[in-house]
C-alpha cells in the first residue's frame, strides 16, 4: 500500500464503502410502505385490497400469517439456499450466463427469491424489457435488497408481490382467487398448487391435480367481490391514507354479482361468450352504489377482467330520449305531430354520398304519429327525423351537457344515426346521465368516495319541464304496448320507473337503462369482444327488451327492495303542434317518391341480411309501395320484370347476397328506383 500514490490509496480505502452506500441508497428507494389500499363500503366494510401498481388485488399478509406450511413450500420450490446465499446463487447465475451468451439476448431469469422480489419490484415502479441494462439494475438491487433487509423482510415481500395469476398479486389474494378462502384455510393440496403459480401464472388452471382433483371456483366467493370496482377505484382515488371509504354498498354489490351470474347461466349455455355489465347509481348523491364488469371476473373465455361498464359500446336507441328532450327545449312536446315513413337525407356538400334512411326495427312504417308514441315505442325514423330539426349541433352541445365526453368527434362524423346510437359511450356515463333526468335535468357527476354532494346543474333553461315530460312518457307503460307489449321486465310492482331499451347494429349491444326518483340503473349485456349476438343453430338473437332488460328488472328489484314507493312529478301541459320535416338545420333535403305514390319497402340504400342456417322461402323480401287502391306498378328488380301490382299489394323478392336496384313504374310514366344489399352473416 505504502508504493501507491495517496490519492489511490484514496480511492481504494474508500471504493468499497462508496459502493456500499451506493446500494444501499438505491434498495432505500424500494423501501416506502406497500402500494396496497384497503377500500371500503358506505357502511365501512372492507371490500378489499389493491395495489394499484400492478392493476390486479392485493391482500399484503405479514408473514407471521402467512401459514408456516406455504412459506417452506414456496422456499423449496422457489430457491432452497434461501437463507444461505446472498441474493444470488452463484450456480443458478452461471446458468443464466451461458443461456444468455448463446442465445445472444435474456433468456433465463434470476432464480432466487431475492432477484425475483426485485424484479417485482422494479416492475411495480414501471414495466421495463429484458433488457441487459435491466438485468444489470435487478441484479444491483437484489445486492442492496440483501444487505439493508433481513430475510424475513425478504421474503414476506415476495409472497405479497408475486404473481399468481388471475390478476391476483401475492399468496393471499391468489388464495381467495383461486379457492375462495382465506390462507389459514387451505389444504396442503391447494397450498401445493398456489406455490407453483408464480413459475407459470398464465397456464390454464382446468386441471385435475392427481390424486385428488382440486375445486377451483370460477369466481371468488366470501370477500372478494366487486373487482372491477376495486381495480377502477385504485386508478381513479388517491389518499395519504391506506384506507379509503367509498360510495360502493357491499351488500347490493354482492347480490347483484349473484343475479347476474344466474341470470346469465343459461344464457351462456347456448353462447359461452356471454357476459353483461350493470351499474347502480343513487340519484340523490351521484354516488355510485354497484358495478359488475361481467358475469364471471376468473372466466377466461369471456374476458372477464374487462370492466364492460367503462367500455366503449354502441348505445343503440337509448340516446332517443335525449333526443325529444333537445326537441322539448325547442318548442316540440309530447304531442306534436311526426311522420314515421320512408325518407332519406342527405349531407350537405357531399352530393356522392349516399342518403341516410332510416329503417324501423320491424321493418314497418306507422304514419304520423305523436312524439309519445314515437319515443315510447322507440320508432326510429321519427327520431331522426326529429333531430333533423333539433340540429346536430344543438343535440351534441346537449349530450356533452349530461356528461357524455366519450363522443368527441365532430357531429357529422356521427350523423343522424347518432340517435340511434352510432357513436360509443359507456354504460357509467350513460346511467349517470339517465339519473340526470330523474332529478329534473340537473346534471351531477357520478362518484365513488362519499363525500358533500357537488352542486347539481341544470342541463338547460326549464330543465325540470322537459325532464318531466320525458319521464312521464318513459314511464307510461300503455304508450308502449304497440312495439313492446306488456313487458314483465320493464315494470316493477308497486314502483313508478322509467325505462329506456336499446338495441346496438347487428345485434352487438343489448342495453336497458332506467330510473326512479331515487335511484338509476343500467345494464348491459354482450360479447367483451365486441362480435355480433345474432343468433346460430336456431338460436334467435337478443335485443334490449328481451336480452338486457331481465337482469335490469332483477337489479332494480334489488335496489328497491324494502323502500317506499315514489312518484314522478307530473309535466305541465303544451299545446300540440304539427311538424313535417322539410329542411334540417344540418343536414339538407329529404328524398321522397314520385307524386301519389312512393315505394315504401325497401328504403334507399337499406341492407338485408340473411341466415344460411334458415330457409330462403322464410326470408323472402317485401317490395311494396304506399299508393291509391286504383294504382297499377311494375316492379323490376336488376333491370328484369318481377311482378306487376296494384294499390299497396307486396311483391316478394327472394334473396341473394350482392347489391341490387329495385325499379317501380307506374302507368303514367313515373318512376321510383332503389339501391338495397343483401349480406349474409359471412360477409362485412
Amino acid at each position: 500500500m505504502s508504493r501507491l500514490s495517496r490519492p489511490l490509496q484514496t480511492v481504494l480505502l474508500f471504493f468499497p464503502v462508496t459502493v456500499v452506500t451506493a446500494l444501499l441508497l438505491y434498495a432505500g428507494a424500494y423501501d416506502a410502505p406497500s402500494e396496497a389500499r384497503t377500500f371500503l363500503d358506505r357502511s365501512g366494510r372492507v371490500i378489499g385490497t389493491v395495489n394499484p401498481a400492478y392493476d390486479g388485488l392485493q391482500f399484503w399478509t405479514p408473514l407471521d400469517r402467512i401459514p408456516r406450511e406455504a412459506v417452506d413450500k414456496t422456499l423449496r420450490t422457489e430457491d432452497r439456499w434461501f437463507y444461505w446465499h446472498r441474493g444470488l446463487n452463484p450456480l443458478s447465475l452461471a446458468k443464466a450466463a451461458w443461456e444468455d451468451l448463446t442465445h445472444g439476448r435474456i433468456v433465463r431469469g434470476g432464480s432466487t427469491i431475492t432477484q425475483q422480489l426485485a424484479k417485482n419490484l422494479m416492475r411495480q415502479e414501471a414495466p421495463a424489457r429484458r433488457t441487459f441494462w435491466n438485468k444489470f439494475r435487478e441484479t444491483l438491487l437484489t445486492f442492496g435488497l440483501e444487505m439493508k433487509h433481513s430475510k424475513e423482510w425478504i421474503l414476506e415481500r415476495y409472497l405479497n408481490t408475486a404473481y399468481y395469476g388471475r390478476h391476483s398479486y401475492g399468496i393471499a389474494a391468489a388464495a381467495e382467487a383461486y379457492f375462495g378462502k382465506g390462507l389459514n384455510g387451505l389444504s396442503s393440496e391447494e397450498i401445493d398448487f398456489l406455490v407453483n403459480r408464480p413459475k407459470a401464472p398464465n397456464r390454464n388452471t382446468a386441471q385435475a391435480t392427481a390424486p385428488n382433483p382440486l375445486l377451483i371456483k370460477e369466481g371468488a366467493k366470501g370477500e372478494v367481490v366487486a373487482r372491477h370496482f376495486l381495480e377502477y377505484a385504485a386508478k381513479k382515488l388517491s389518499s395519504p391514507d391506506n384506507t379509503i371509504p367509498t360510495t360502493l354498498d357491499l351488500d347490493l354489490q354482492t347480490k347483484l354479482e349473484s343475479a347476474t351470474a344466474r341470470l346469465l347461466a343459461g344464457r351462456a349455455y347456448d353462447d359461452p361468450k356471454l357476459t353483461a355489465a350493470a351499474v347502480v347509481i343513487d340519484v340523490k348523491t351521484g354516488g355510485l352504489l354497484a358495478m359488475v364488469g361481467s358475469r364471471d371476473y376468473f372466466n377466461e373465455d369471456i374476458d372477464g377482467q374487462v370492466n364492460a361498464a367503462v367500455a366503449l359500446r354502441q348505445p343503440g336507441s337509448t340516446l332517443k330520449p335525449f333526443t325529444y328532450f333537445a326537441a322539448f327545449a325547442k318548442g316540440f312536446g309530447p304531442d306534436t305531430i311526426v311522420p314515421d315513413e320512408p325518407l332519406s337525407f342527405q349531407a350537405p356538400g357531399i352530393e356522392d354520398a349516399d342518403a341516410y334512411a332510416p329503417q324501423n326495427f320491424d321493418r314497418r312504417y306507422h304514419g304520423e304519429m305523436t312524439i309519445r308514441e314515437a319515443l315510447a315505442n322507440s320508432y326510429n325514423v321519427p327520431a331522426v327525423v326529429t333531430l333533423n330539426e333539433i340540429g346536430l349541433s344543438n343535440y351534441h352541445d346537449l349530450l356533452r351537457r349530461f356528461g357524455f365526453t366519450t363522443l368527441t368527434k365532430p357531429p357529422l362524423h356521427y350523423g343522424l344515426a347518432v340517435t340511434l346510437g352510432s357513436g360509443e359511450v359507456t354504460l357509467l356515463e350513460l346511467t349517470n346521465a339517465y339519473a340526470a333526468l330523474a332529478r329534473g335535468g340537473m346534471y351531477l357527476p357520478y362518484r365513488i368516495k362519499p363525500a358533500a354532494p357537488s352542486p347539481t346543474k341544470a342541463v338547460l333553461e326549464n330543465s325540470s319541464q322537459y325532464a318531466a315530460e320525458v319521464t312521464d312518457i318513459l314511464s307510461d307503460a300503455t304508450a308502449r304496448l304497440k312495439a313492446f307489449g306488456f313487458n314483465e321486465s320493464m315494470a316493477i310492482a308497486g314502483h313508478d320507473v322509467a325505462v329506456k331499451t336499446g338495441t346496438s347494429y347487428d345485434y352487438r349491444d343489448n342495453w336497458t337503462v332506467g330510473y326512479t326518483p331515487s335511484y338509476a340503473v343500467g345494464v348491459w349485456v354482450g360479447h367483451a369482444d365486441g362480435s355480433s349476438l345474432l343468433g346460430r343453430d336456431g338460436i334467435l338473437p337478443t335485443t334490449g327488451a328481451t336480452g338486457a332488460a331481465p337482469l335490469w328488472h332483477a337489479a332494480m328489484e334489488l335496489v328497491l327492495k324494502d323502500t317506499v314507493a315514489e312518484k314522478f312529478p307530473k309535466p305541465m301541459g303544451r299545446i300540440a303542434r304539427f311538424t313535417r320535416p322539410e329542411k334540417g338545420l344540418e343536414l339538407a333535403e329529404l328524398k321522397d317518391g314520385p307524386k301519389g305514390w312512393r315505394v315504401s319497402n325497401p328504403v334507399p340504400n337499406a341492407t338485408f341480411r340473411i341466415h344460411p342456417y334458415l330457409p330462403m322461402e322464410h326470408q323472402k323480401i317485401a317490395a311494396e309501395a304506399q299508393a291509391r287502391p286504383d294504382q297499377k306498378l311494375t316492379w323490376y328488380l336488376d333491370g328484369r320484370y318481377l311482378a306487376a301490382t296494384e294499390g299497396g299489394a307486396k311483391v316478394w323478392i327472394v334473396p341473394a347476397p350482392g347489391k341490387h336496384r329495385l325499379k317501380a313504374e307506374a302507368q303514367d310514366g313515373s318512376e321510383q328506383e332503389i339501391a338495397f344489399r343483401i349480406t349474409t352473416d359471412e360477409m362485412n
